[in-house]
């Protein structure tokens, strides 16, 4: 018989109260929190310990969570975060989801509705994690589980959002999939901030596609986007009805 591992959450919040009291909340679903209450107590933890997930406040007192993100970028990037928050605007949201953030919340908020977040977090990036496999189209390779992007002669270090993108995309080559379909799957929400979030991920996979001889990402206004081959190529095409999902 074996005993399921409960996950483990890294906590940093200056306010003692909520982190005790988030930690106890976290403990009644089964999962174990640490708190830290500033950004250089959490890398020294980071350092000696392991974590599925870090929730970073906004304002530290000794750094920004947006400092404490690029550094969990850097050193970890295979590791989700989000942030909690009282700022409302949106340029600082904007911002966040840029450095790779999976969310926010926004203070004051509901235990329940960061357990919904934290769950679905935590399941996405366990099916990521054991997803495995290569997926080859023309000069385009792409190593899922290293998430490793090559084209032709240029390699690029995907984010897990980007890969996320790209084996949706990759699954349905030369079929279109909807913004609607997109964000339902991989944010599992569909509001302004994570359209807008999607807009720049697709944004920067177009940028590095565009290397490639043969493949493009189309942009058809009401139908989605879709990574095919150029126009130039598309003499070479099957039919896209015919075309088989490259991913079991």
């Amino acid at each position: 018989m074996h005993t399921k591992i409960p996950a483990r959450i890294l906590v940093v919040e200056d306010d003692e109260n909520l982190g005790y009291l988030l930690r106890e909340n976290f403990a009644g679903i089964g999962v174990q929190a640490i708190i830290c209450t500033s950004g250089q107590e959490a890398m020294q933890t980071m350092r000696t310990d392991e974590f599925d997930l870090f929730i970073l406040d906004l304002m530290l007192p000794d750094m920004s969570g947006f400092d404490l993100a690029e550094r969990i970028r850097k050193h970890l990037p295979e590791k989700p975060f989000l942030f909690l928050t009282a700022v409302k605007q949106d340029t600082q949201k904007f911002t966040g989801y840029e450095l790779g953030a999976e969310d926010y919340i926004t203070k004051p908020f509901s235990f329940k509705e960061l357990e919904y977040k934290v769950k679905v977090i935590l399941r996405r990036h366990q099916l990521n994690t054991e997803q495995t496999g290569l997926i080859e189209v023309d000069d385009l390779r792409f190593d899922i589980e290293d998430r490793l992007l090559e084209i032709g002669s240029h390699t690029f270090k995907l984010t897990r959002r980007e890969a996320d993108l790209l084996k949706l995309f990759l699954s349905r080559l030369h079929i279109y999939v909807t913004r609607k379909e997109v964000l339902e799957k991989l944010w599992e929400r569909d509001d302004i901030y994570t359209a807008r979030s999607m807009d720049v991920y697709i944004v920067r996979l177009r940028k590095m596609i565009a290397n490639s001889q043969s493949l493009c990402i189309e942009n058809l206004y009401g139908s989605g986007h879709r990574i095919t081959r150029c126009k130039n190529h598309e003499e070479n095409d099957a039919p896209p009805e015919k075309q088989e999902s490259l991913i079991p």
